[in-house]
């Protein structure tokens, strides 16, 4: 039974901490319960179970009445009732009366039960004995008396408290002022731990390894820490909140004055980069790519699909680019074959006949006479160009059969880029990559001849 009990009470005493404020502590005597001077705080070093001395009987219990229950154990319902002289006592009620019947036991809540005789209209006949009072080892209990190598401490469980007299060196001792120096202690060694983090903290907007010093803390006096390291771990998560203010308003205010000290160069922004307004003018009228993807960038041809083909059968990579313009469905690109460089740009998009085609023809060709001035126009074959050094843009729109015999047909604009130093590039790595594939073909066929001539087939 003892082993059992001590699993029921010592959970119950856990809630006791804090039940001792401003120097008194409240105990159960044999008039009530009364507050008394608090002398300081126990810790037990081991598990004791100290028997109950009761001076009366228990009274009986009462039909359909509410308890204080601390839980169940094989001998019966442990529950806080009184004695006939009015004190509380812990008492274990079994669960049959001195008859066999059962007794009805309904929860409530916080921690509550109702009790209930299936036959009688009274408990007078269910079976109560005095419970142990557990002492859990490591739990922290409030002092109230000490004389003569013994201690009286007050065990709490739930709403019941009760003096237990202790031998002095089953105990670890402090005084409430010796407690409060060494809870101190422990504290500033938090705050150095904190501070130091917060100092070396590299990433200011995650601010838990420091926080987490007084949240995770774990050693001694931890428990009797609890209410200070909760705040200064919210006093500490302001602090950085103001840190990563004041890191975020430095850097604003040298974002500005870089960019005024630009401006007054005569600067202007392009992108994220500042450049000179002939550079700005530049970048404006020169072919530099469209949708969001340059002419001359690299790219890895094994990460993309082939799409499409030309008539020659150079392969057109189908892609999803950035900003996508209205109208246009279908994005590719051309590249060198062994380098990937893009040399070349197409968008197209489908019209229902050569009028809506004319209308996206002209929409487009606004576009590039805003970025680039006025385009040469070439109306007989509905083309409209652009050209910047060795670069071309064409616009244009063409019919496109919608069958295998060609009796009907649709119309289609496209957009065309293209850099013609690249293409030249892209069919002189084409050539080489020829002349690759025939030398290797023709060292295997050598290799292979060799390896027949000499087996006497």
């Amino acid at each position: 039974m003892r082993s059992s009990m001590f699993a029921i009470l010592t959970i119950a005493a856990l809630t006791f901490s804090g039940s001792s404020t401003h120097g008194q502590s409240t105990v159960e005597n044999q008039t009530g319960q009364t507050n008394v001077t608090l002398l300081g705080y126990a810790w037990v070093k081991k598990p004791i179970s100290v028997p109950q001395k009761l001076t009366s009987p228990f009274k009986p219990l009462k039909h359909g009445e509410v308890y204080s229950s601390l839980g169940k154990t094989a001998d019966g319902l442990v529950i806080v009732c009184e004695l006939t002289t009015g004190k509380k006592a812990l008492a274990i009620m079994a669960f049959k009366d001195t008859l066999g019947r059962q007794v009805v036991i309904r929860e409530r809540e916080n921690n509550k039960v109702a009790l209930f005789h299936p036959i009688l209209d009274s408990l007078d006949t269910a079976k109560l004995k005095p419970a142990e009072l557990s002492l859990e080892a490591g739990h922290r209990y409030d002092v109230v008396g000490c004389g003569d190598g013994i201690f009286t401490l007050v065990f709490a469980a739930g709403d019941f408290r009760q003096p237990v007299e202790i031998v002095s060196t089953d105990v670890e001792y402090l005084s409430v002022s010796d407690l409060q120096k060494k809870k101190a202690t422990v504290i500033a060694g938090l705050r150095e731990t904190a501070d130091q983090r917060l100092r070396e903290l590299s990433n200011i907007h995650d601010g838990s390894s420091v926080t987490e010093v007084f949240l995770k803390y774990s050693g001694h006096l931890a428990d009797e820490t609890a209410y200070e390291r909760t705040q200064l771990a919210q006093e500490y998560t302001e602090a950085i909140g103001k840190k990563r203010e004041a890191v975020r308003i430095n850097a604003q205010s040298e974002l500005e004055a870089y960019e005024t000290s630009q401006k007054a160069k005569g600067l202007i922004k392009s992108g994220d980069q500042w450049i000179t307004p002939e550079r700005a003018l530049w970048e404006q009228q020169n072919i530099t790519g469209a949708f969001g993807v340059n002419l001359g960038g690299k790219v890895n041809l094994s990460q993309y699909p082939v799409a499409a083909s030309l008539e020659d059968g150079t392969p057109m990579y189908g892609i999803n680019p950035p900003t996508p313009v209205q109208g246009l469905t279908r994005y590719y690109f051309l590249a060198t074959p062994k380098t990937g460089i893009i040399y070349r740009l197409l968008a197209e998009g489908d019209c229902i006949n050569s009028e809506r085609c004319d209308d996206d023809q002209a929409m487009l060709a606004a576009a590039l006479r805003k970025k680039y001035g006025e385009t040469n126009g070439l109306n007989a074959v509905k083309h409209q160009v652009v050209e910047r050094g060795n670069r071309k843009i064409t616009c244009y729109c063409q019919a496109k059969s919608t069958s295998d015999h060609k009796l009907f047909w649709d119309w289609r604009v496209t957009l065309d880029y293209i850099d013609y130093d690249l293409e030249r590039q892209a069919h002189k790595e084409s050539i080489d990559i020829t002349k690759q594939t025939e030398e290797t073909h023709k060292g295997y066929l050598e290799t292979e001849g060799k390896r027949l001539k000499g087996s006497g087939l």
